[in-house]
């Protein structure tokens, strides 16, 4: 049996914390499958962009420290031709950006997510992107984010239903309450277990 409502303060936390433990999990979830990508691939084009991007973006940041010459060294074996030694530095959104780019995004994750309500589909890349936004929004605890209209803000009956359902919220909730950025935050969340969902599959 679930504990009573949790005060509005307390629900904030625990919505954060959920939604940012989510997004974690699926954002190591599709790295991994994009390397799995990136190193199965048979295209020569892709591993020779990947190589030449990668490469150009690590002298650019070595050169950014501004370190002496006797100690700026790049690792040249691993760029002969051979992603399986590179390690990749890239964030989520730079590794999707390559991955449409070089037309394999839709080989980690769906071209299109169904929306819980409205009878139409959601773009999933641009759902992505828009999470990140809210990650390093909520992270950084700046609450600037603009709240995108091809995401369906779900009513509160809607998130009272699914939070009830959800084994991440073991107390029952009213959200009535609940700040705006916190319910964006919420419908985030119960998107991304979608995605993750998909990425099981």
């Amino acid at each position: 049996m679930r504990d009573s409502c949790m005060s509005r303060e307390l629900l904030h936390k625990v919505i954060l914390y959920n939604y940012l433990y989510e997004y974690s999990s699926l954002e190591k979830k599709i790295k991994n499958k994009f390397k799995q990508l990136l190193l199965e691939t048979n295209d020569e084009d892709i591993k020779n962009n990947f190589l030449l991007i990668h490469l150009s973006e690590e002298i650019k940041d070595k050169l950014r420290e501004n370190i002496p010459n006797n100690a700026f060294q790049i690792n040249r074996i691993c760029y002969r031709r051979d992603i399986n030694n590179v390690k990749i530095k890239w964030n989520l959104q730079k590794q999707l950006e390559f991955a449409r780019e070089n037309n394999f995004l839709s080989d980690i994750f769906p071209t299109e997510l169904r929306h819980f309500v409205k009878k139409e589909n959601l773009s999933t890349y641009s759902f992505i992107k828009s999470s990140i936004q809210l990650r390093n929004a909520l992270a950084h605890e700046t609450c600037d984010i603009q709240i995108k209209r091809d995401l369906e803000l779900l009513s509160n009956e809607k998130l009272n239903d699914m939070i009830c359902t959800d084994d991440a919220f073991d107390v029952s909730c009213d959200i009535t309450e609940v700040d705006a950025i916190y319910k964006h935050a919420l419908t985030h969340y119960f998107y991304l277990k979608e995605v993750d969902k998909i990425l099981l599959q």
